[in-house]
């Protein structure tokens, strides 16, 4: 939390990320758990990006999925989602839920630590100390193509609940246009 605040207060548009210091003491620094665990959770958080990123691929929710010959419902949304940044907020949101079952699908089959939903959630609570508060993610929702990172963490939430209970199946998500 305190280094999500120091970036918030800290962040200038066109400029590097700024680099704290003293955030950290020595003493975990060289505790080769903490660091481990740090891994583990970077890894975690990269790993839901990118099953976020590749979920909007298999979700057709991106230009190049469209298929050849007449437009069709799925090419209209993703035209409408790529111009309306509200419109685009429920591809995102399930594009999070297959994200988070691709996450745990591939962490049960790493040795050592398996990927959780740790790092996704930890990545929405840098998201939402960077955007402030929550009632004014919510009135200004209709210029974002994000939903708010607090809508967003009760689904990750969930869609690892749905996993877990249901043997490694996660939530149905459909793709566009069918």
């Amino acid at each position: 939390d305190e280094y999500i605040r120091f970036i918030a207060q800290n962040l200038t548009p066109g400029r590097d990320l700024p680099r704290p210091t003293g955030l950290i003491s020595g003493a975990a620094q060289n505790d080769g758990r903490k660091v481990q665990r740090q891994h583990v959770l970077f890894e975690e958080q990269l790993a839901f990006v990118l099953g976020h990123e590749l979920a909007h691929h298999h979700l057709g929710h991106l230009p190049c999925t469209g298929k050849p010959g007449p437009l069709g419902s799925g090419d209209l949304a993703r035209v409408l989602s790529s111009q309306v940044p509200l419109l685009n907020q429920p591809n995102e949101a399930a594009a999070d839920l297959a994200g988070t079952t691709n996450v745990l699908d591939a962490g049960a089959r790493r040795a050592g630590a398996h990927w959780t939903e740790e790092g996704a959630l930890l990545t929405m609570r840098f998201f939402a100390g960077l955007s402030g508060g929550f009632a004014a993610n919510l009135l200004l929702a209709f210029q974002h193509s994000h939903p708010a990172p607090q809508l967003r963490t009760p689904l990750i939430q969930q869609s690892a609940n749905y996993w877990r209970r249901n043997g490694g199946v996660g939530i149905p998500v459909l793709r566009t246009g069918g």
